[in-house]
């Protein structure tokens, strides 16, 4: 049975690492995809939705300027 010397451990970290690396690269590289800039808007709609409510205003004063949804029924009527 062989014994791993100290430059066999130095190559299998950097190794190791280097696929860290790469992993971590691709991992925020897909952070700028189509799907998180479309909930990354949602997430400011919600927030611009929610101070202009707490500042008093309605949410018929922000149909012009955002596209909401009719809510789907569960018993379909």
């Amino acid at each position: 049975m062989g014994v791993a010397n100290n430059s066999t451990g130095t190559k299998r970290f950097l190794v190791l690492y280097h696929l860290y690396m790469q992993k971590q690269v691709s991992i925020s590289n897909n952070s700028n995809s189509k799907g998180a800039s479309i909930f990354k808007k949602m997430m400011e709609d919600k927030q611009a939705i929610h101070a202009h409510i707490q500042k008093g205003g309605k949410i018929s004063d922000l149909k012009e300027k955002f596209n909401f949804v009719k809510p789907i029924s569960i018993t379909g009527k």
